[in-house]
């Protein structure tokens, strides 16, 4: 019975090295993307690549909020001695994909936020914001620009974010969408510790028995 099996076992290890080479596709997990017809992806504000704080010329600092509004996977940033014209923080991406896109931002917003954020795409000025309410003490999704999209070519680009005028900018999540009518509410935190820094798919060369070779488009798939 023995001396069968193995003898089977051998006519299938035969048959298997006729085989023509199957490529084994890899999925991606990327903390980050979220799956619909749309590409939307979040990153965490305080893991900016590059910050500064004109008063006291050093980084942003990140601080814990987990109390009801939480920041997103508890934490957020904002400068480190209250607030000063030419405060900033940059976060670096790769494009994959060109198309029209839009970002937003998860932004404490109250009577002491500036009243002046400006939000450049490779030192392209997309629009200028208000993180000033005398009503809201709250997070709040900020669209840059207002309701309409700006096209990005592949390739790496910067996101910064400064303020033209002495307030606060309490940052909390990056939001980047081909999504013309996305609307995510302000109690939607995003990807919660995404630190993602790719944008749209990768493509990769995939190579089969030569009848068979061709080029494989593959997704970036998602967390549930």
């Amino acid at each position: 019975m023995k001396e069968k099996s193995l003898k089977k076992m051998i006519c299938i290890l035969v048959v298997l090295s006729f085989l023509p080479p199957i490529n084994i596709i890899t999925i991606y997990n990327a903390k980050g993307y979220e799956k619909s017809n749309y590409l939307t992806v979040y990153r965490e504000a305080e893991s900016w690549d590059r910050s500064y704080d004109n008063l006291s010329g050093l980084n942003w600092n990140i601080f814990e909020r987990t109390t009801f509004p939480a920041a997103s996977n508890g934490y957020y940033t904002k400068q480190i001695n209250g607030s000063d014209e030419g405060d900033y923080a940059e976060w670096d991406f790769t494009i994959y994909d060109s198309g029209n896109y839009r970002f937003l931002v998860r932004a404490w917003c109250n009577e002491n936020g500036t009243n002046e954020v400006h939000l450049y795409w490779n030192d392209n000025l997309i629009d200028i914001r208000s993180f000033n309410s005398d009503t809201w003490n709250s997070w709040y999704w900020f669209d840059f620009p207002d309701e309409n999209s700006v096209f990005l070519s592949s390739g790496i680009g910067t996101i910064k974010i400064i303020s033209n005028e002495s307030g606060l900018m309490e940052l909390d999540n990056l939001l980047i969408t081909d999504d013309p009518t996305f609307n995510p509410g302000y109690l939607h935190k995003g990807a919660e510790g995404s630190t993602t820094h790719d944008i749209g798919e990768k493509t990769e060369m995939a190579y089969y028995a030569p009848k068979y070779r061709k080029t494989q488009k593959k997704n970036m798939i998602v967390n549930e």
